[in-house]
């Protein structure tokens, strides 16, 4: 009886340790060369020039994809299905705001350079269309740039593994 207890421990404690190292943390990113792959977006937030920010997950209302690949080239697709509404309180009464109409949708092919801080895209005759800062917090991309309008957008991104 003593022997069965004893195994069913040592069992317990070698099971502990396999889930302990199976759960061992993926090293954060940090280069540009960590841009190759396929990355999803997760969060949006658009600020105007006022400063005013909204923002939103954006699987409640489409998607957003991106992907980097070793031969420079890039592709880029987002597509919102149902109208991104804002709620804000002004005044002490209830404001909605679209920010994003359903139906947008936006696609792109082309070309790209990296530095550690930037990504210049380019068209598919390697035109310069924008140029975007972003970093890397953990496993975490985020992009920012400034649209036509002036409004600034930081968007999150998760890569698949």
């Amino acid at each position: 009886m003593c022997f069965v207890s004893i195994t069913k421990k040592i069992i317990i404690v070698i099971s502990s340790s396999l889930l302990f190292i199976s759960c061992k943390q993926l090293p954060s990113f940090n280069s540009k060369e960590d841009l190759l792959g396929d990355w999803h977006c997760k969060t949006i937030e658009i600020t105007s020039a006022s400063h005013n920010s909204v923002n939103f997950v954006i699987r409640k209302y489409g998607f957003a994809d991106l992907s980097f690949d070793e031969d420079s080239s890039y592709s880029f697709s987002m597509e919102i299905f149902q109208d991104v509404v804002i709620d804000k309180n002004l005044f002490g009464g209830t404001y909605s705001k679209t920010v994003l109409n359903s139906g947008y949708k936006n696609y792109r092919l082309g070309y790209y350079q990296a530095t550690d801080s930037s990504i210049t895209f380019m068209d598919v005759n390697r035109i310069e269309i924008k140029n975007e800062d972003y970093f890397f917090n953990k496993r975490t991309l985020f992009t920012k740039f400034s649209d036509k309008d002036n409004k600034l957008w930081k968007i999150s991104w998760v890569k698949d593994n």
